[in-house]
């Protein structure tokens, strides 16, 4: 591995894995990552976190916001749904 790349066995990929982990156990929800609020009570700023658009933009699996499109390009989960 070349150094400074950030592979799948970065410490780096480790250390995010372990802070979303402790995030989801804390809580038993998913929370934003900034403020380890769930989407209700989160009052950050929300844009998509890969394209920073703001329309659509909703908390998913981990811990992030991201616009429909780019959550639909990256196969990432809602957080939860809003029961609608």
């Amino acid at each position: 591995m070349r150094p400074g790349f950030a592979g799948e066995n970065s410490a780096l990929s480790r250390a995010a894995a372990s802070l979303i982990v402790v995030i989801m156990s804390v809580s038993g929800s998913i929370v934003c990552s900034i403020c380890e609020k769930p989407e209700a009570e989160c009052l950050c700023v929300r844009y998509c976190c890969i394209c920073t658009g703001l329309d659509g933009v909703r908390l998913c699996a981990d811990g992030l916001y991201y616009c429909p499109a780019c959550r639909d390009a990256c196969e990432v989960k809602l957080a939860e749904s809003r029961g609608t």
